[in-house]
């Protein structure tokens, strides 16, 4: 998939271990799939969705949680990405019901 878009693998630095000062670097993440893709919203990095055959993920560019790039892709495109991405975390994780509301609300007849 990454030569689709011009990437050697080389090109790409790959993360084992998450910390705060990695997270501090990245401007922008991109993928098909993944629940590391959404678990991003959280720390509010942009997402690039790339258009394949495979369709798993772009419900991620329906909701407006990602931006889907092709194999034509550009600098400037990944970098309007990045300059106009407004926080998703809401659309992604949105606050749950107070668990003891939803609790009593259940066991009230």
């Amino acid at each position: 998939q990454l030569k689709e878009y011009g990437l050697t693998g080389q090109d790409v630095h790959v993360v084992h271990i998450l910390s705060a000062e990695i997270l501090s670097e990245i401007h922008v993440v991109g993928g098909v799939y993944s629940t590391f893709l959404t678990e991003m919203t959280v720390y509010d990095i942009p997402i690039a969705y790339f258009e394949t055959s495979l369709t798993l993920g772009i419900d991620m560019v329906e909701h407006g949680i990602a931006t889907r790039v092709t194999q034509h892709v550009t600098k400037e495109d990944i970098e309007s990405i990045i300059k106009n991405h407004t926080n998703k975390k809401h659309i992604a994780w949105p606050d749950a019901p107070d668990i003891q509301e939803t609790l009593q609300a259940l066991l009230t007849p």
